[in-house]
């Protein structure tokens, strides 16, 4: 062998000792190099700063803490159901149980997803039939109009007070234009982390006890969150604080701006979650159709909302609509998104003694007043200013259909 052949020889063991620690050495930088980046443009945002800082944090906080005999009706539910076994009494009573309120109740509920140490509570009050409402008869009294909202943190109204959701501005709305003899009641039936299961369920289960005339639903809001929080075994999940430790840190680690980017994290979410979005979304479809059948069955009417914020995109839900059967497809996003925000609802917003915002150290001078900021108690959920607006909106589209003239053909 020649100088030149033994140079070139001992040149390619060299790399193959070295090149694999080589490879990976620069992969890493690289990998931590984005992070970086990808931290710096997400901390100038003030919306990723809040997620980033306080809330994913406070999340991930409640789900690993310590199991409870039962769950508790203002946190996230610890006991999320899928959207399947809808064919089984035994599982859907299970889920009506869990779905009505805890009757003839006030609580002074703290939002979890702001900073606790602040006046950040809401008032919530339960009737006798478990709807976060006020006291109803049974018996739908003569001239009214009844509708039944159910749905997920949007139509609950988490965050704010009874008085301040979009069932009770649109029940003042439409009561404030009604004609003569005529009177709208609007029960407020969401639940936090409500799940389409949990509508049906209730739809099947008390709904048509009381007599409705029009129904809003506007399940979707977690459905492709489930498997971030759990852990899949055959058709139940196990939650995340029951995994090995190992797992556990894993999972803390990847929740954090600096392991977020990492593939590693990428791909242990996707393992501890075998449910993947297609089939969420399939089973999602499936409840909804079922949800649909029924009210056509009782000749009912129905709004399904879709909002900003909800992981499945507004054209999922165009496939429910038709209003030939009374079936409508409401997008309160650019009701939202397109409204100017006045300077009113700008003072009020920035006259509480805190929100989301200067819990992170921004100031009013420090951001635009747009939707995005100006329309939400935190960084996910909307504020009592957004749910006026939204209440408005559906007045409107109520009134413009005439439903009080007919029952769906």
């Amino acid at each position: 062998m020649t100088s030149m052949g033994r140079t070139v020889w001992v040149a390619r063991i060299a790399l193959r000792v070295i090149g694999l620690p080589l490879v990976i050495l620069v992969l890493a930088e690289g990998m931590l190099g984005g992070a970086q980046l990808f931290s710096d443009s997400r901390s100038k945002n003030p919306f990723f700063r809040a997620m980033d800082e306080k809330v994913q944090p406070r999340i991930d906080r409640q789900w690993l803490r310590s199991p409870r005999d039962k769950d508790h009706p203002f946190e996230p539910p610890f006991r999320v159901f899928f959207n399947s076994g809808y064919d089984e009494p035994r599982r859907m009573l299970e889920i009506f149980e869990a779905t009505q309120l805890p009757p003839g109740k006030t609580w002074m509920v703290p939002n979890f997803l702001r900073n606790p140490d602040e006046n950040t509570t809401f008032r919530v009050t339960s009737n006798r039939f478990g709807f976060r409402d006020v006291e109803r008869s049974r018996k739908k009294p003569p001239g009214t109009f009844r509708i039944i909202a159910l749905g997920s943190y949007p139509t609950f109204g988490h965050g704010v007070n009874d008085d301040e959701t979009y069932a009770h501005r649109l029940e003042k709305t439409l009561n404030s234009r009604a004609p003569k003899g005529r009177r709208y009641e609007v029960w407020n039936g969401g639940r936090q982390g409500g799940t389409a299961i949990m509508g049906l369920s209730r739809l099947e289960g008390d709904v048509m006890e009381y007599d409705p005339d029009l129904l809003i639903w506007d399940f979707g809001w977690i459905e492709l969150y489930l498997k971030r929080d759990f852990a899949q075994q055959g058709t139940r999940r196990n939650r995340v604080r029951e995994l090995s430790a190992v797992s556990q840190f894993v999972y803390e680690g990847c929740a954090t701006p600096e392991w977020k980017v990492l593939l590693l994290c990428q791909r242990f979410r996707e393992l501890i979650g075998s449910l993947d979005r297609s089939v969420a979304l399939a089973s999602w479809e499936n409840v909804n159709w079922r949800m649909i059948e029924f009210a056509k069955k009782q000749k009912l009417p129905v709004f399904i909302l879709h909002h900003a914020g909800v992981a499945i995109p507004a054209k999922r839900y165009q496939k429910f609509s038709d209003p030939d059967h009374g079936i409508y497809f409401v997008d309160t996003e650019p009701v939202l998104r397109d409204r100017p925000v006045s300077k009113e609802d700008a003072d009020l917003f920035w006259s509480k003694e805190t929100n989301w915002l200067s819990e992170i150290g921004v100031m009013r001078s420090d951001v635009p007043a747009t939707p995005e900021i100006i329309y939400r108690t935190d960084a996910i959920q909307y504020n009592e200013i957004a749910f006026r607006i939204m209440g408005d909106y559906l007045a409107e589209e109520i009134e413009k259909r005439r439903f009080e003239n007919r029952r769906v053909n």
